[in-house]
């Protein structure tokens, strides 16, 4: 008999967390604002890009020679593609449409894997992308993902001795947090991407 309570009380706890997720507000799991805006995030993806030189979701970190004697093409910003879909909340408590909407600003902190505490230390990136979005539509923001100066500082720590990870490649995430507003109010979204930081070869020949 225990064991039936101690079974039913389990899965009760387990459950907790899907109906209070989003912090109370509906949307998108971590999403808010919704009251305040009318608008319901219904789900928030992101995809890295790459380039010429980078490919996500390994990123290159130093430029060194090739076996022809010349340097790689260099050091690159790399970017993300973040997709939102939005819907309007139904009665919902503002004056007019609540479209269009914009993301105003994103924050990414780089979390080092729970394995790696010896990793560099990424410091955290503030953008404004400006990205605005629609009813039932999907939108695709293009924002950093990684930007020349972190790669340097991290490559530098590492060859330096300062940090000496236990994983190479090594393992972070991009946990991006963002705010979106339309004329009614703001809200804000999370959504995090995983990506390899190392000295990857990226010569042509």
């Amino acid at each position: 008999m225990k064991g039936k309570y101690f079974i039913s009380g389990l899965i009760v706890l387990l459950t907790l967390p899907l109906f209070s997720c989003g912090g109370g507000d509906i949307g998108a799991p971590g999403s808010t604002g919704t009251q305040e805006t009318g608008i319901v995030i219904e789900s928030v993806s992101i995809q890295g890009v790459p380039t010429e030189s980078d490919g996500t979701p390994d990123i290159d970190a130093n430029v060194h020679l090739c076996s022809d004697g010349k340097p790689e093409a260099g050091l690159f910003r790399v970017t993300a593609d973040i997709s939102i879909l939005a819907k309007r909340l139904n009665e919902s408590g503002v004056a007019g449409p609540p479209f269009p909407a914009s993301v105003e600003q994103c924050t990414v902190t780089y979390l080092r894997a729970v394995e790696d505490p010896s990793a560099p230390i990424i410091p955290s990136l503030t953008f404004f992308p400006n990205c605005i979005f629609t009813e039932a539509t999907e939108t695709t923001c293009n924002v950093p993902l990684i930007d020349i100066q972190r790669k340097n500082d991290f490559w530098n720590a590492l060859v330096s001795g300062k940090n000496v990870p236990s994983e190479r490649p090594t393992h972070y995430v991009a946990k991006y947090n963002c705010i979106y507003k339309n004329e009614f109010g703001t809200g804000t979204f999370p959504v995090e991407y995983d990506f390899w930081i190392d000295d990857f070869e990226n010569c042509s020949n």
